[in-house]
């Protein structure tokens, strides 16, 4: 008698599928031929523990009369759940697999497709065969490598196109095409490495021939295609020379057949060379399903498996099953109450999303199992190739998640030598020949010949009454802080030149702003001190009964503009020697990038809002002293407030 812990709990997975359907026969065949092998292994082997798996065929296309094609699928689909299935795999058809999934989905049943790339996204729904979108994963892994830092998509209006973010779209409906515009557009966006995103061998072809004619298949640049079209391609380029070498005026056709006539016949264009237009620089991502070497690979289809429906979807199909397997067996195996986990398992009390199914550990034949959020695999396996004069030779691989080159990639020129995979950077420096800069350097020269000529004029007249009583050493600091700021505005435009003009251009602004601020914060503070003032500091008082009042003040009045001086310059100081000063160039387009001066470093905002905040507050206390002595306008013998007020 058989104790309570040998009964097994039935599990009911459906395989929705047309198996009367002639055109999709061998996939049909292979698929359950796969997924009945991983029925009777995971029953072996008890991957769900106390579970048995047993297979529910459904025809995806029953024989119902007067109805229409949708019909009978939802009807089979409906048919197929009302049999108590946890799990679906299936079916071949895009459009219906997604019709049914729409539907397991909706039931929070799980169901895989082993042969169907649909662009339909679901928590339930996921797929071991390869989508388009993994191309791009390994293209990008193939760019990465060879440290490429941008590439250019040129894409039809098809599925995978509507994946990517495209970069330059294009149409091709025969006679009517824009191929020859689009690829001009891409190019002159300073794309030089240019992924085709289409599988379909005649766009492929038509692209490489019209960029070839254009001469946008040269040592700079690198194409990438995803389907083998060398035979293609030399039968298309034969054509194309054939028409260029006997065409005429007076023959040419009104209508063409395809993009490659059109531009033989009415451009006027010499023949291509085929060897020296595609000797390197070209590369070929291509599907591949025989994984033969692959330890997974062999071993399932070698060890296993012996029946006359062999073929690639065989593994696929017993992938989804045993991912199912896998997912649902980890459930079990980790829930406290097996017996209760496996009798809501049974009566579909437990739903499974994709999230049960992923990361299992599980190998499939054609590689690790692993989905992303939207249930497609994340690896692939394909081919590499490179054209080498005119021939596609195999130089490398990605299998099983594994990305490898056997051989040393051949460019355009025959090197093995990678172009950049960038237009050439003209680098912008800040310049004079710009129509404001050279009118404000034309004002700023002669403010700074005005401050000369006005310093040598003091210089040699310091001795009359008028210019000592208005003390010539305050003049000439306040003419040499003009002279400074002066320099400051030519540094403005000039300072990326070097990394000296970086350190100069602060340095002339804010020591002539000091200089100038304390000058005239001083000279004001002198006519306070004139008029009387009642704010003035006592330490501006006579001190000495052998030096006069004028002296000894200018004297503090001097050490005043010194501090002020003093205070601002050692905050530049202790900046410039924290910051980190280079030069960097900043990209304004694909082509164009901007030199400037980078002041990054320790403290560097906090500085610059020190510094502000100084010379702000000593710019509102000149300002506060120059309205302070506007009212002393009768003392004509100390008008130089007047022009004091206007300075400020």
């Amino acid at each position: 008698m058989n104790s309570s812990a040998d009964i097994k709990t039935l599990l009911k997975i459906g395989l929705l599928l047309p198996f009367h359907n002639n055109q999709t026969q061998a996939a049909i065949l292979g698929g359950i031929s796969g997924a009945r092998l991983a029925a009777v292994e995971i029953n072996s082997l008890e991957i769900i523990p106390g579970a048995i798996v047993t297979l529910i065929e459904k025809d995806a296309y029953p024989t119902v009369n007067d109805t229409s094609d949708m019909a009978q699928a939802i009807f089979s689909t409906v048919s197929l759940l009302q049999q108590g299935v946890i799990g679906v795999i299936g079916d071949i058809s895009s459009s219906w697999t997604a019709l049914s999934a729409l539907m397991t989905s909706t039931l929070q049943i799980p169901q895989c497709s082993f042969s169907v790339n649909t662009s339909y996204k679901s928590e339930y729904f996921f797929r071991t065969a390869q989508t388009d979108l993994i191309h791009t994963n390994v293209i990008l892994s193939f760019i990465t490598d060879q440290k490429w830092p941008s590439f250019g998509i040129l894409n039809a209006d098809t599925d995978l196109s509507r994946q990517l973010k495209s970069y330059q779209t294009f149409y091709d409906t025969g006679d009517t095409n824009n191929i020859h515009a689009s690829i001009d557009t891409l190019m002159s966006f300073g794309s030089r490495v240019i992924v085709i995103a289409t599988k379909e061998i005649d766009q492929i072809v038509t692209i490489l021939t019209i960029a070839a004619q254009s001469g946008h298949i040269h040592h700079e640049t690198v194409w990438i295609t995803m389907a083998n079209v060398q035979l293609e391609l030399q039968s298309t380029i034969s054509t194309f020379n054939h028409i260029v070498s006997s065409r005429s005026i007076e023959n040419i056709p009104t209508s063409f057949k395809n993009a490659i006539e059109k531009t033989a016949w009415t451009t006027n264009v010499s023949s291509i060379d085929y060897k020296t237009a595609f000797a390197g620089g070209i590369f070929t991502f291509e599907t591949e399903t025989n994984l033969t070497g692959y330890l997974p690979y062999d071993s399932f289809y070698q060890n296993k498996f012996e029946t006359e429906h062999f073929n690639y979807h065989t593994g696929l199909a017993y992938s989804c099953l045993m991912t199912m397997a896998h997912g649902l067996g980890r459930i079990v195996q980790d829930s406290l109450d097996r017996n209760d986990t496996l009798n809501k398992l049974s009566t579909g009390q437990l739903s499974s999303n994709m999230s049960v199914f992923n990361q299992t550990g599980f190998v499939g034949p054609q590689g690790p199992i692993l989905f992303d959020k939207h249930g497609d695999l994340t690896t692939g396996n394909f081919k590499i190739y490179n054209f080498q004069n005119g021939t596609q030779v195999e130089i490398g691989s990605m299998i099983g998640g594994n990305y490898t080159l056997s051989k040393s990639l051949v460019y355009f020129d025959g090197t093995s030598q990678p172009p950049s995979g960038t237009t050439p950077v003209t680098v912008l420096i800040a310049s004079l020949t710009t129509p404001i800069s050279m009118v404000t350097l034309f004002l700023s020269a002669l403010g700074v010949t005005a401050a000369v000529i006005v310093l040598i004029i003091l210089l040699l007249y310091r001795n009359e009454p008028v210019f000592k009583s208005a003390n010539p050493l305050f003049c000439a600091l306040e003419l040499f802080g003009f002279i400074l700021s002066y320099i400051s505005i030519f540094l403005f435009f000039t300072y990326s030149y070097s990394l000296f003009s970086c350190f100069m251009l602060p340095i002339t602004f804010y020591i002539s702003f000091s200089v100038i601020l304390g000058t005239m914060i001083s000279r004001n503070y002198s006519v306070y001190r004139i008029v009387n003032n009642v704010y003035a500091s006592k330490h501006l008082a006579l001190s000495s009964v052998h030096t006069t009042v004028k002296d000894t003040s200018y004297f503090n009045l001097f050490k005043l503009t010194a501090y002020i001086l003093g205070i601002n310059t050692f905050i530049l100081a202790l900046w410039l020697t924290l910051a980190k000063i280079q030069l960097v160039e900043a990209s304004v387009s694909s082509s164009v990038s901007l030199r400037s001066c980078s002041y990054d470093g320790t403290g560097h905002t906090a500085f610059i809002i020190l510094l502000s905040t100084v010379t702000g507050i000593e710019l509102c206390l000149c300002i506060f002293l120059a309205f302070q002595t506007k009212s002393f306008g009768g003392y004509s013998k100390h008008s130089e407030h007047k022009q004091l007020g206007v300075s400020v």
